[in-house]
C-alpha cells in the first residue's frame, strides 16, 4: 500500500472532474480525497496499492479540448508519492473515497445532491466535446456538398450562358436583318410621297397662276 498526492490543472473545475477521480478511485479500491483549490486546481490524496494508483493516474489524466471552456482538459499532473518533495499528508480524515466540498457538516442527502450535480456538468462537458467533433465533420460535409454544387453550377451556367449568348446572337441578326428591310421599304415609300406630293404642289401653284 502507498499513498500520494496528486495536483491537476488544466480546465478541471466546474466540469464534473471530482467525480470523474472519485469513480475511478472506488473502481481501483483507492481510498482518499479530492477537493478544488483556490488557484484553480483540483488536489486528490490518495492511498492503495501502487498499480492502482498508477492506473488511477492514467485514467484521470484526460485531454479535452483547450479552446472549449465547458471541455474538461488536463494540462497538467504532478505525482508526489509518500516521502518525496511535494507529498503532503490528507487534510483530513476519510472513510472509503470522498469528495471534500469544504464543509464538514454536510448532510448525506447533500453530498449526494452535490455529486448528480457534478455528473451533470461531466456529462455537460463531454457532450460539448461530442458535438464540437460531430459539429466539425458537418461542417467539412457541408462545405464539400457546397463546393461540388457550386461548381456544378458554374459549369451549367457557363454552358447556359454560352447557349444564351449564340441565340441572342442569332435573334439580333435577325432583327438587324428584318429592321433594315423595313427601313429601306420605309425609305423607298417616303421618297415617293415625297415625289408625288412635290408634282401635288407644282400643279396647284400653276393652277393658281403664281410661281
Amino acid at each position: 500500500m502507498v499513498k500520494a498526492r496528486i495536483i491537476v490543472r488544466g480546465n478541471v473545475q466546474g466540469v464534473g472532474f471530482r467525480v470523474w477521480v472519485k469513480l475511478f478511485a472506488v473502481r481501483l479500491g483507492i481510498k482518499g480525497l479530492v477537493r478544488n483549490l483556490e488557484d484553480g486546481s483540483i488536489e486528490s490524496f490518495l492511498e492503495g496499492p501502487r498499480e492502482a494508483v498508477r492506473e488511477f493516474v492514467k485514467k484521470v489524466d484526460v485531454r479535452g479540448m483547450p479552446d472549449d471552456p465547458l471541455s474538461l482538459h488536463v494540462e497538467e499532473l504532478e505525482v508526489f508519492w509518500e516521502g518525496e518533495p511535494g507529498y503532503e499528508s490528507a487534510w483530513r480524515e476519510y472513510k472509503g473515497f470522498e469528495i471534500d466540498y469544504g464543509t464538514e457538516e454536510l448532510e448525506t442527502v447533500d453530498k449526494e445532491t452535490l455529486e448528480s450535480l457534478e455528473w451533470s456538468k461531466l456529462h455537460f462537458a463531454s457532450m460539448s466535446g461530442v458535438f464540437r467533433k460531430e459539429s466539425a465533420g458537418t461542417n467539412r460535409v457541408f462545405t464539400e456538398q457546397f463546393l461540388g454544387m457550386n461548381k456544378v453550377f458554374k459549369e451549367e451556367f457557363s454552358g447556359m450562358n454560352k447557349s444564351f449568348r449564340e441565340e441572342f446572337a442569332g435573334t439580333n441578326r435577325v432583327l438587324t436583318d428584318q429592321f433594315g428591310g423595313m427601313n429601306k421599304v420605309f425609305r423607298e415609300e417616303i421618297g415617293g410621297l415625297k415625289s408625288e406630293f412635290a408634282g401635288m404642289s407644282k400643279a396647284f401653284t400653276e393652277k393658281l397662276g403664281v410661281g
